[in-house]
């Protein structure tokens, strides 16, 4: 990654920091105390030359992505379009924007990050009582910072339907090589732990194939713990 992308990030982090959006959820609207904080961290930025020059010389659209990555970090909420439509409105202002203290931009971007959040836990919600076919193969990254956001909606759907198989998976995994109690068990009873023991067991992760009724049961925990 390289100083100019670093600083970036580190800027938008204190970006974020000086806007505490997160305090204010119910009303999503920017308060004086934000503006002057928002002022305090340009000048800081400027007047301690930590570019050499102004803030002036950093580019707009990286301005806007920086901070979007500070939530959307994994690049799954919103769609390149959307990306690509903040950029026109705020990527040329952004500067003035900033120097003023006025945080116009960054809630309306962050207003459209919370109703996408929404939505997507709504279709997660959804989507996890529903089946899920683990014989196909699929491909999923987890760490998709340097990734693109999808292109478009049933990009961004097949990204989630690979997260929560990826998701699932390992739970169900974990949940299986565990040496506790079989999810089939009804018995409340607590079984002696030996903290020496291996907690691997590969015969429960071959249940998971040999026995359907093992495998449901477990399934079911995992997507508890999604």
């Amino acid at each position: 990654m390289t100083d100019y992308k670093i600083f970036l990030r580190l800027f938008a982090l204190l970006l974020v920091l000086a806007s505490p959006i997160q305090r204010v959820l119910s009303n999503l609207e920017p308060t004086v105390e934000m503006g002057n904080q928002t002022r305090w961290v340009v000048n800081t930025i400027n007047d301690r030359h930590y570019l050499k020059d102004s803030i002036g010389i950093l580019d707009g659209r990286a301005i806007v992505e920086a901070y979007i990555e500070s939530f959307d970090y994994s690049r799954m909420y919103f769609l390149e379009p959307q990306i690509d439509v903040f950029s026109f409105r705020f990527s040329e202002s952004m500067e003035a924007f900033l120097e003023k203290g006025n945080l116009y931009a960054a809630f309306e971007i962050y207003k459209a990050y919370s109703k996408e959040a929404q939505v997507r836990t709504d279709w997660i919600n959804k989507r996890l009582n529903k089946t899920f076919d683990f014989t196909i193969d699929a491909l999923f990254t987890p760490d998709r910072r340097e990734a693109d956001w999808p292109i478009n909606k049933s990009a961004a759907d097949k990204l989630w339907e690979d997260r929560l198989k990826y998701e699932l998976l390992n739970e169900l995994l974990s949940i299986a090589s565990e040496s506790e109690k079989d999810p089939l068990d009804v018995d409340d009873t607590p079984e002696p732990s030996n903290e020496d023991e291996d907690r691997f067991d590969p015969n429960k992760l071959l249940r998971l194939q040999n026995d359907s009724n093992f495998y449901e049961a477990t399934l079911v925990e995992a997507k508890k713990k999604i």
